[in-house]
Parts: C-alpha cells; sequence; structure tokens
C-alpha cells in the first residue's frame, strides 16, 4: 500500500516557453466529452462496505482500508496523491443494481436522461429508469502521481462528491498567476496540481469517505505537453476508464438535479 506520494516542488512556472505555452491553450481543459478508445484506469475511495476491504472477497487489495483510494487497472492503493485535473466531464451510469447482479449497462454523455420520460425518483433523490439506477457522475480525467510515477487516470465524483468536484471547477476558473494576461479565460485546468485525499463524512445514517481537494504547486514545465495531449484525448472521444460499480455506504445523499446543490 502507497501511504503517500513525493511531495510536490515548490519551484513556480516562471520559464518564458512555459508560460507562453499556457496562455496558448487558454481555457483548455473543461470542455465535454464522451466514451472513447484509450482505456485508463478510474480512481475509487474504499468505503467499509467495499469489496476491496474485505479480505473473503476476490476483489480484496492487500493493504486497502477504509478511506484509502485504489485504482481499477493496477489495484493499488493510497492515502494521499498529487493530482493534475486535464479534463472534466458530466456523465450519467446506467448500471443493474447489485442485489439484481449488478454490471454496467450505458453510459449516458449528460444529464438528458435524467429528464427522459421512463426516469422516475429513487430513494434519497436518486433516479431510476425502468429497474436500472442512474448515477450523475462529474469525471475528471488527468494525471495522479504515485511512487514518484505519474499515471494517466478518471477520478468519478458523484453523490455527495459533486461538491468536491464543484470546488475544483471553482479553483481552476479563480487561479490567476501574476504572469498571467489573458483577459477574460483562466489558465488551462493543467496548470497547476492539486492535493487529492478522502476525509470522514457523517450523519444520522451513517457514516461514509468523500473526497477532498486542495491546490498545489504549479505543474512542472515537462508535464504540460502530456497533460496537454491527455486533454485532447478526453476531449475528442478517445478514452475509455475501466469501470467497478460503486458500493452505495450507509449515510449518504444522492444530490438533488436541480437544486443549488447539484449545478456544477
Amino acid at each position: 500500500m502507497t501511504k503517500a506520494v513525493a511531495k510536490a516542488s515548490k519551484s513556480e512556472v516562471a520559464n518564458v516557453d512555459a508560460m507562453d505555452f499556457l496562455k496558448q491553450h487558454a481555457g483548455a481543459g473543461t470542455e465535454d466529452a464522451s466514451r472513447g478508445d484509450f482505456q485508463i484506469p478510474m480512481i475509487y475511495i474504499a468505503q467499509s462496505n467495499s469489496p476491496c476491504v474485505d479480505e473473503d472477497d476476490d476483489s480484496y487489495i492487500d493493504g486497502c482500508k477504509i478511506g484509502h483510494m485504489w485504482d481499477t487497472v493496477n489495484r493499488a492503493c493510497f492515502e494521499e496523491a498529487r493530482f493534475i485535473p486535464c479534463h472534466f466531464t458530466v456523465k450519467v451510469l446506467e448500471w443493474v443494481p447489485r442485489d439484481s447482479g449488478g454490471g454496467l449497462v450505458e453510459i449516458h454523455p449528460n444529464r438528458d436522461i435524467l429528464h427522459h420520460t421512463g426516469t422516475s425518483r429513487g430513494e434519497k433523490g436518486s433516479y431510476m429508469l425502468g429497474e436500472n439506477e442512474l448515477v450523475e457522475t462529474a469525471e475528471w480525467t488527468g494525471y495522479v502521481e504515485i511512487n514518484g510515477s505519474w499515471q494517466q487516470v478518471v477520478v468519478p465524483m458523484s453523490s455527495s462528491n459533486l461538491k468536491c468536484s464543484r470546488l475544483l471547477n471553482t479553483m481552476i476558473a479563480e487561479y490567476r498567476p501574476d504572469w498571467w494576461d489573458v483577459e477574460g479565460a483562466s489558465p488551462p485546468a493543467y496548470a497547476r496540481t492539486y492535493t487529492l485525499a478522502t476525509e470522514k463524512r457523517e450523519n444520522a445514517d451513517g457514516k461514509w469517505r468523500a473526497f477532498v481537494v486542495s491546490p498545489g504547486d504549479p505543474t512542472e514545465q515537462s508535464k504540460l505537453s502530456q497533460c496537454h495531449s491527455l486533454y485532447e484525448l478526453a476531449h475528442s472521444d478517445n478514452l475509455t476508464a475501466i469501470r467497478e460499480q460503486e458500493v452505495s455506504p450507509s449515510g449518504t445523499e444522492p444530490e438533488v438535479q436541480g437544486s443549488d446543490e447539484a449545478i456544477l
């Protein structure tokens, strides 16, 4: 189990070439995209009822504990990581309920399906399409640093994690380094790193873990070209992530579509 990654360098992005590159791609990283062809891992949170923390389950990950993050390809777990967001989108995932066998049915590229005539409201504000569950999910494609190595990943944020997604969007939109002089646009999403971790949440119904994110240092110049290439892959529909069906920890409440809390 990877407990933490190397700390970010304190050096600022001061190189003129790096500044010019970021200015050239002002605003990149927040457009919408759909499924594609290049497979990368998803990053999930281990909850109390997740198979990855159950030693008797075939999906158990050695050393994985509640609150750890883990990926669907290497099945490595970690507590905290540097994260470079490269692209943001919102999708609606249609799943067969776990108690009916589980499994992904379809990935809907936007929220339109939530207003379909066959869609109904389930428990705690969730959505159902017939017998299937609809899960609104904000997905962040980017790089996560594990043991000093950067890996392409998709970080899904649904239910109570939608708040974390909105915070990340806000921090990206408000980021204005001293050298930035492109009027009316923010630097691309990958202009700086963020720390990705989890925290405990609880209410009267139970306890669970949710994503938390905080701003870090400017992205190293050596990573900028790779980040933009990953952004282009996601934006041009050339990415497919390895998905697994998440459990629904007790206590979590899906955010209600149409309320102020559901706006991304």
